[in-house]
């Protein structure tokens, strides 16, 4: 029981998504556009100084928007080099972490609570059907 108060302690942490957002861009740090970088910066400064404020929205939103601008700069429907692919490549750590907590922490507890049990289903199926 202590454990399963520890797991989800740490999930409810506001500051959980603060360190997956920066550690994600010290992991992008210069592959990014330099204003977008700064922008996303920016938003991360933003929520990490309200993040323990009952009202404090993690910046999925932001996210999301900042890259789909630099995607549409990048005009891809008229695009024929791999440079649209790959700042789709670069950018699917922001976006996968932006969708996951969309919703917020409560939103994002859920889903990791849910894709515990659907392994732990997956995993007991095997063993059921030996």
């Amino acid at each position: 029981m202590k454990t399963l108060n520890q797991f989800l302690t740490l999930l409810y942490n506001p500051r959980l998504p603060l360190h997956e957002l920066q550690d994600t861009l010290a992991h992008l740090k210069g592959q990014l556009p330099p204003n977008m970088e700064k922008s996303l910066r920016h938003h991360a400064k933003l929520y990490a100084d309200q993040a323990t404020s009952v009202l404090a929205n993690f910046p999925s939103e932001a996210i999301l928007q900042i890259t789909d601008e630099y995607l549409k700069q990048m005009n891809p429907e008229q695009s024929t080099d791999c440079s649209v692919l790959e700042f789709q490549r670069i950018t699917q750590r922001l976006i996968d972490l932006a969708e996951r907590y969309k919703h917020g922490l409560r939103g994002h507890t859920v889903r990791v609570i849910s894709q515990l049990f659907m392994g732990y289903v997956v995993i007991e199926k095997h063993f059921q059907h030996g």
